[in-house]
């Protein structure tokens, strides 16, 4: 395996990792917004 391949291999996987990491943050905010639209719920049911 030479050098130069290795290192479009670390880069590609430097570039999934990125994508990896946006989509669980992306997941992160769904999961925030859902419990603060149940939280929301909670407040009209007291109201």
């Amino acid at each position: 395996m030479s050098k130069c391949n290795l290192s479009s291999n670390l880069s590609h996987f430097k570039l999934n990792f990125k994508i990896f990491c946006i989509i669980i943050e992306e997941r992160k905010r769904e999961r925030v917004s859902e419990r603060e639209t149940e939280r929301e719920r909670e407040r009209a049911k007291e109201f």
